[in-house]
């Protein structure tokens, strides 16, 4: 990886901060929790629009695109964990007392 300034790491670091907050936010009250592409669409909009005070256009830019960097593998991370939880979820689910009971052919 090239060299980054620490202006742009400090913005990356800001930008995933904020999108930590509103990422709580969302999950904890709002509409896109069922809906990872509308949350997704949501996310890489307010990670463009974040300008941090006091910093250069370069060093926000540099910084968004590290954050993007990193928002992308946590998306590939949640997109995973999420098709885990449907599979499992519309796996069949035994009965809970079933390992617990006697096989009906055995019972007399």
């Amino acid at each position: 990886m090239a060299k980054v300034s620490s202006d742009a790491k400090d913005v990356a670091l800001e930008a995933l901060a904020n999108l930590i907050r509103l990422m709580g936010a969302e999950l904890t009250a709002g509409r896109h929790r069922d809906d990872l592409d509308i949350f997704e669409t949501a996310l890489r909009r307010k990670l463009q629009g974040f300008a941090p005070a006091g910093r250069s256009p370069s060093s926000a830019e540099v910084g968004r695109a590290l954050a993007s960097k990193y928002v992308d593998e946590a998306l590939t991370i949640i997109r995973a964990q999420v098709a885990a939880t449907r599979m499992s979820a519309s796996a069949p689910v035994a009965s809970p007392r079933a390992d617990i009971l006697p096989a009906s052919d055995s019972v007399h």
